[in-house]
């Protein structure tokens, strides 16, 4: 009897996992294991222009990616539906981050673990959301929050535009506080 419930409880999970991996897909989502290199590209171009203190400066990048959906953004009536969507599907789930920038400063994904023990205030930590395109995938949305001092967290929504083959900062939206 205990066999019999454990394959029936394996064979539900493994159906909600399929399906929805599969609603993702019929949505244009398809179900990713990893972030994407014109990711990497999108979040290196963002970090170079916002950085945090100076060149050469060690950075700290949060190894997940945030999941705060409830950020409330300004401005959203100038931004295209598909992009918010793109971006809201995106972060439901935060994936791990690997050493794929392109930075002018030095860098560390920390692990939660690393990031207790080596935040101090001082050394930046960045944390990123996943980043939502438009269909044409010259459009970005991401919000990015710096952590700088114990309680004094910046946060915005940046809006990134890809020209040629070249991503650049279009503006940062005001995020509601």
């Amino acid at each position: 009897m205990g066999q019999v419930i454990r394959v029936r409880t394996s064979l539900v999970v493994s159906i909600i996992l399929t399906t929805l991996g599969s609603n993702a897909a019929a949505f244009g989502h398809p179900a990713q294991h990893r972030i994407e290199l014109e990711d990497y590209a999108v979040y290196s171009v963002l970090i170079n222009a916002i950085r945090p203190g100076t060149t050469g400066e060690m950075l700290l990048i949060r190894e997940k990616t945030s999941t705060r959906l409830g950020v409330p953004l300004v401005q959203t009536d100038e931004l295209a539906p598909e992009l918010l969507e793109d971006f809201r599907l995106k972060n439901v789930t935060a994936f791990r981050l690997e050493n794929q920038f392109n930075l002018a400063n030095k860098y560390h994904i920390a692990s939660e673990a690393e990031e207790r023990e080596m935040f101090t205030g001082i050394v930046p930590i960045i944390t990123l959301s996943r980043i939502g395109f438009n269909s044409m995938k010259d459009e970005a949305l991401v919000l990015m929050t710096l952590h700088t001092e114990l309680m004094n967290n910046r946060e915005y929504f940046v809006l990134l535009t890809r020209e040629g083959e070249k991503w650049r900062v279009a503006r940062k939206l005001a995020v509601i506080r």
